[in-house]
């Protein structure tokens, strides 16, 4: 992993996740992020300031 912290996110692109991952980006924290929906990721990841830092898992918790 790029940065000494590290958290990660379930919902990453739902209403509260983004917020964390955006917060915890500019805390510098390299974020992982799940959400069900690649698209979803791909939005968020072009919204961030330092996309390097958020790693992203397409998968559903419910339906793994």
């Amino acid at each position: 992993m790029k940065g000494e912290k590290s958290v990660l996110i379930t919902g990453a692109t739902g209403k509260f996740g983004n917020v964390f991952v955006e917060r915890f980006i500019k805390l510098g924290y390299e974020v992982i992020g799940i959400s069900r929906s690649e698209e979803n990721i791909q939005n968020i990841k072009n919204k961030l300031n330092n996309p390097s830092l958020f790693k992203s898992i397409k998968l559903d918790l419910l339906h793994p």
